[in-house]
């Protein structure tokens, strides 16, 4: 989990193919980081930000670690 404005989201560690072990959560926590011109809302959202290696839905986030592993190595080639 990790916790942003006193709410907290979901994470997941992931190993992936080409980046090794990377940390993703949920879509919902980056859009509050970025504000609608696609900054950052403030200096402690970028720090979320930079720790999170990718986004995934809600739904996602909850696939077993082989089905998400391979959706992220996917995502992102």
């Amino acid at each position: 989990m990790i916790t942003f404005d006193d709410k907290s989201y979901k994470t997941r560690i992931v190993e992936t193919e080409e980046f090794g072990e990377v940390l993703i959560s949920v879509e919902e926590l980056n859009d509050i980081l970025l504000d609608d011109e696609g900054g950052y809302v403030s200096k402690e959202a970028e720090f979320v930000d930079q720790q999170i290696f990718y986004f995934v839905s809600n739904i996602e986030i909850d696939l077993p670690i082989p089905e998400l592993t391979e959706l992220i190595n996917t995502q992102v080639q």
